[in-house]
């Protein structure tokens, strides 16, 4: 893809996942904190967990999908990106490191050439309600899998 368009494509740093994901804004979520809100915006886990476990936390409202729903289905953050918390979580190029207080500035990955653990960010179907926020992130190993995570891509235009 590479030399035929003059992008290039890669996993996006977390910085610059954090920043998409929030799109400007700086509550827990970028579709204000309201919880009910988040069935407009997000595939969580919401009222039709029920159907798998009754006793499971959840978001008081149905957004109609148990499991993973496809992509574009909700409304989008204020920059256009849909599905930036809720349906799978998305792999960032980081490896795990503790705490993240203090982010490398411009966007830098915290990358080591074989890490165990890499980031994934944002929530998932299955995130109960207290880790649907920008700010989520775990250490997963690299060869988990599961139809819990995901990827997006990051597009370096080269000139």
């Amino acid at each position: 893809m590479h030399k035929q368009s003059h992008v290039v494509y890669r996993l996006p740093t977390e910085a610059e996942w954090e920043y998409a994901a929030r799109a400007g804004t700086a509550g827990k979520t970028y579709w204000a904190d309201t919880k009910l809100d988040a069935c407009k915006f997000a595939n969580v886990r919401d009222q039709s967990v029920n159907v798998v476990d009754p006793s499971a936390p959840h978001v008081e409202c149905n957004d109609g999908f148990v499991y993973t729903s496809p992509v574009g289905i909700f409304a989008p953050n204020s920059w256009g990106l849909f599905d930036m918390l809720g349906n799978v979580y998305q792999w960032v190029e980081d490896c795990q490191h503790v705490g993240y207080s203090t982010p490398p500035l411009e966007g830098a990955s915290l990358a080591k050439q074989n890490c165990a653990l890499r980031i994934r960010r944002g929530a998932s179907w299955a995130t109960i309600p207290f880790g649907i926020r920008s700010a989520s992130r775990t250490g997963v190993r690299i060869d988990s899998r599961d139809n819990t995570h995901g990827f997006r891509l990051a597009a370096e235009i080269q000139y």
